[in-house]
């Protein structure tokens, strides 16, 4: 016979082992494209390994202070070119080395009122 003080013990084991496996799968989005204009504004990115293939080719057309995530675009370990191409012609490019797997932060396409285009990285989430 199972005594109530097992039984507790299986439950709150079982408990711990599922939040933990939330918990560890909560990761960063490996591509955050932010527009921090007044008006609505369409960036193309297009993201590929330094050899040449293509991992992202998509179009967002994103509303004034809105922004769009996508995860699994840095797929493995690797150097890859982040080209933004903004409606108006305003092109920004940039090599993100990617040293391993799971991201900590990721990778900014901001769109900014004044200056076009920033790339680089963001800070992991805490």
């Amino acid at each position: 016979m199972v005594s109530r003080r097992r039984h507790l013990q299986a439950i709150g084991g079982a408990l711990v082992t599922a939040v933990a496996g939330c918990l560890g799968a909560v990761s960063d989005p490996d591509l955050r494209v932010r527009n921090f204009a007044s008006v609505t504004r369409e960036v193309t990115v297009v993201v590929s390994r330094t050899a040449g293939t293509s991992v992202l080719d998509e179009r967002f057309r994103l509303p004034a202070k809105k922004e769009s995530w996508r995860e699994g675009v840095f797929p493995e370990p690797g150097r890859y070119q982040v080209t933004a191409t903004l409606d108006d012609g305003t092109r920004a490019r940039a090599i993100w080395p990617v040293d391993r797997l799971p991201l900590r932060g990721g990778f900014d396409v901001e769109i900014e009122p004044l200056s076009g285009l920033r790339l680089g990285r963001y800070r992991p989430r805490e």
